[in-house]
């Protein structure tokens, strides 16, 4: 078990100071949520105030905090592909360690760069003149920790199958767009088209963006323990298949 905690740990911190030192990585997961939160709230802020009844930076920023989520989680997964073309993952595998030790160092890792994305997004709360309530960061920092978990580990899944990074790219935003754009992050769900409306329901990034949306305004579609046990077994699942994936991959 110590040997596992070691492997754990160094992923996780491995991955970290790759992050942190790479400042194209900090300035994206910094610039995209405020542009997206100062341009996009501004402009659609009077639209929508009569519709919500609340502000709609107020609304999107739930959003957001998804939307970095999901792209930084499933993207950090590419770290993946970049171990095993360089090597490293050849002595992963070699390791006197179990195979799904390197499945929790990399969902660890993962989700701890994808949280610290999305506490950025909540830091920048005020700048676009956002009201985040402070007894609310505790629980979304609990949501998003929930969310970067799955996430990560269905970036894992994808990433255990791929070679190149071009096709891990191009395979991933295929699965993120959708998720992005079907979980009323953006968008109120009431008034989507009865066509969309079974892809909304089975969409999880909705209960995840419907939780914080709970959390940080007050109203959700649904109950925050149907939020969180869908996270729950969305994150048992795509970890789960993390772990057989990484079992059969060479």
């Amino acid at each position: 078990m110590t040997s596992v905690l070691a492997v754990v740990w160094a992923l996780c911190m491995r991955d970290l100071l790759r992050f942190v030192r790479d400042r194209s990585q900090v300035l994206g997961a910094a610039a995209r949520p405020l542009l997206w939160l100062v341009f996009l709230g501004a402009g659609m802020h009077r639209a929508f105030t009569t519709e919500l009844g609340v502000g709609y930076g107020e609304f999107l920023l739930p959003g957001v905090v998804a939307m970095s989520l999901l792209f930084g989680g499933l993207f950090t997964s590419v770290t993946v592909i970049w171990d095993r073309e360089f090597g490293f993952m050849k002595e992963l595998a070699v390791a006197p360690i179990p195979r799904w030790s390197i499945v929790a160092g990399k969902i660890a890792s993962g989700t701890l760069v994808t949280v610290l994305q999305g506490a950025i997004v909540l830091a920048f709360a005020p700048v676009a003149s956002i009201d985040l309530p402070l007894a609310a960061i505790a629980p979304l920092l609990g949501l998003m920790t929930l969310t970067s978990v799955a996430v990560v580990a269905l970036g894992l899944c994808i990433a255990s199958r791929m070679r190149t990074f071009e096709g891990f790219g191009a395979l991933a935003n295929f699965v993120v767009l959708p998720l992005f754009f079907l979980s009323g992050s953006m968008y109120p769900l009431r008034d989507v088209p009865p066509y969309l409306a079974p892809l909304v329901t089975a969409n999880p990034i909705t209960y995840a963006v419907d939780a914080m949306r709970g959390v940080t305004l007050g109203r959700s579609v649904h109950s925050v323990a149907v939020d969180v046990a869908v996270l729950v077994a969305f994150a048992a699942a795509t970890t789960g298949g993390a772990v057989a994936l990484f079992r059969v991959s060479r």
